[in-house]
């Protein structure tokens, strides 16, 4: 996940003649273990609270859960 973090900032995108400001990507990622209830919604939401933490600590970053 982080090679395709920093290769996406390295690209240099255009559009209708134009250099388009720089891509940044966040990542929340999380992992079942035995606490967690079976159903879906719990491992996605513990991705999603990785997620917006990533964002709070500055963007541009993977946070895992």
């Amino acid at each position: 996940m982080e090679s395709l973090r920093n290769n996406l900032s390295r690209l240099e995108l255009h559009y209708n003649g134009r250099t388009l400001g720089k891509i940044t990507m966040s990542f929340g990622i999380a992992m079942w273990d035995k606490s967690l209830p079976e159903e879906t919604s719990a491992i996605i939401r513990k991705a999603d609270m990785a997620l917006y933490q990533a964002k709070k600590d500055g963007r541009d970053r993977i946070v895992i859960a």
